[in-house]
């Protein structure tokens, strides 16, 4: 019985080392192929220039007229103030034990309660999250006030 428990944490381990390992690839290929100045899946480059290296033509917007650094920033802090209330919800909802999910092994009481340990997992996470939004909020010059309005600093 304790060899299975050893095996099911092991397994556990190594399916979230795998998850880990191929997410951070992806991320460091995309990043890779945006210094290349490669192109994305959708056929376009990322830097705004065609695969053979001459500038685009298409315009980015389309009226014609370039946005403005403030509209860019305002664009973006309002898309964050997105994901900011999201992430309060994911915080803010409960996570629930289930009852069935204790077991004794050799006269000790372990819970396995996977649901419950994810879902904690997960509030930490969005945790980290936030404070990685309001860093980037302060970035580009915004913050959230009391009531969840987006304030200009």
């Amino acid at each position: 019985m304790k060899n299975s428990v050893l095996y099911i944490v092991g397994a556990t381990v190594l399916l979230g080392g795998a998850f880990l390992f191929l997410k951070n690839k992806k991320a460091k290929d995309l990043a890779k192929l945006d210094k290349l100045g490669g192109t994305t899946p959708s056929g376009t480059t990322p830097s705004g220039t065609t695969p053979s290296g001459t500038t685009s033509s298409l315009s980015t917007t389309s009226d014609g007229v370039s946005p403005s650094d403030a509209n860019v920033n305002l664009a973006n802090a309002t898309i964050l103030v997105g994901q900011k209330a999201m992430l309060k919800a994911k915080i803010n909802t409960p996570c629930v034990k289930n009852p069935n999910s204790i077991g004794a092994f050799g006269g000790y009481s372990v819970t396995f309660d996977f649901d419950y340990n994810n879902c904690e997992i997960a509030k930490t996470m969005a945790k980290k999250q936030l404070v990685e939004l309001d860093t980037k909020l302060a970035s580009l010059g915004y913050k959230v006030d009391a009531i969840g309005q987006l304030v200009k600093i």
